[in-house]
C-alpha cells in the first residue's frame, strides 16, 4: 500500500526541492503523501519564470495527471505577483485544459490563509530579489501592488535580495526568524500578521518561535499551501507546531507510512 492512502498531493516547484518535502511531511498527517516535480528555474527573473510557465509547466501538469494525484499545487510566488493580482487565473486555465484534477497556485493559498487569520496590516520578509525583463529589481513594488489589491496594507518589508533559488537554499535555518523580526521592527506601524513567502528557505520551522516572540500570526509558503491542500482533499488534521493557521484542527499522532488499522 502506498503511503498516500488518504490523499496524494501533487507539487510543482519552480526549482529543485529539498526542505519543502521534509516540511510537508512534518505538517501533514499519516496517510498523506507528496508527489513532486520541478521546472528547473534557478534565476528569479521575468525571463526564466516566463519560460517555465510555457511547455515545462504543461509537461509538469501532465505528469501530475498521469500520477492521478488528488490535488495539484504550483509553487513560486514571483510567477504570479510579477503579473499582478488575479494573474493566477491564467495558470488555472492552463491546468483546466489538461486535467480535471483541482489545481491552485500557492500565492492564493497564502492570501486565503492571511484572510482566515484576520490579517489586515502585513509585514513581509522575503529572501529573494526579482527582476523584470529590463533587469530592474521590482521585488518590493510588485509585492506591494499585488498584496494591496488583495486587500492588505503592507506596513513592513525586508529582504536579503538573493537572485537565485540556490543561494536562497543556502541561508541558515534562523534567517527567516531574523528577517521577519526586522520586517516587524522597521514597519511604519504595528502589523497584525507576518508573511514569509518562498519555499526554498526554512521558514516553517520558525513559525512557532515567531508567533510566540512577536505575538502575531505567521504565514509561510509551504504552510499555506499544505493547509489549503489538506482541506481540499477533505482532511482537517495536521501535526502540531505550525502556527495559528491550524488552530481548531485535530492534531495528528504517529509517523508517515503508518498503516490504516
Amino acid at each position: 500500500m502506498y503511503s498516500g492512502w488518504r490523499a496524494r498531493i501533487g507539487h510543482i516547484s519552480p526549482c529543485p526541492v529539498e526542505y519543502e518535502i521534509q516540511e510537508f511531511y512534518h505538517m501533514a498527517p499519516p496517510g498523506v503523501s507528496l508527489v513532486a516535480v520541478t521546472l528547473s528555474v534557478q534565476h528569479i527573473d521575468a525571463k526564466n519564470l516566463s519560460a517555465a510557465l510555457g511547455q515545462p509547466l504543461v509537461n509538469a501538469i501532465r505528469d501530475m495527471a498521469g500520477e492521478e494525484v488528488d490535488y495539484i499545487v504550483l509553487a513560486g510566488e514571483p510567477m504570479v505577483f510579477l503579473h499582478g493580482y488575479g494573474s493566477e487565473m491564467r495558470l488555472n486555465e492552463i491546468a483546466a485544459g489538461i486535467t480535471s484534477i483541482p489545481f491552485t497556485h500557492n500565492l492564493p493559498c497564502a492570501v486565503e490563509a492571511l484572510r482566515h487569520l484576520g490579517v489586515k496590516k502585513l509585514a513581509v520578509a522575503t529572501p529573494y530579489s526579482v527582476r523584470d525583463l529590463e533587469g530592474n529589481d521590482v521585488t518590493y513594488d510588485r509585492w506591494r501592488a499585488y498584496l494591496t489589491e488583495a486587500g492588505f496594507d503592507v506596513v513592513g518589508f525586508a529582504t536579503t535580495a538573493l537572485p537565485t533559488n540556490r543561494e536562497v537554499s543556502h541561508l541558515p535555518y534562523f534567517a527567516p526568524y531574523q528577517l521577519a523580526q526586522r520586517a516587524v521592527r522597521e514597519a511604519t506601524s504595528r502589523p497584525d500578521g507576518v508573511y514569509l513567502p518562498c519555499a526554498r528557505w526554512r521558514s516553517p520551522g520558525n513559525i512557532g518561535r515567531l508567533e510566540t516572540d512577536l505575538g502575531l500570526p505567521v504565514v509561510t509558503s509551504v504552510q499555506a499551501w499544505t493547509w489549503k491542500a489538506l482541506q481540499m482533499v477533505g482532511i482537517k488534521e495536521a501535526r502540531p507546531g505550525f502556527g495559528r493557521l491550524f488552530r481548531g484542527w485535530r492534531m495528528a499522532e504517529g509517523r508517515e507510512g503508518d498503516q490504516l488499522s
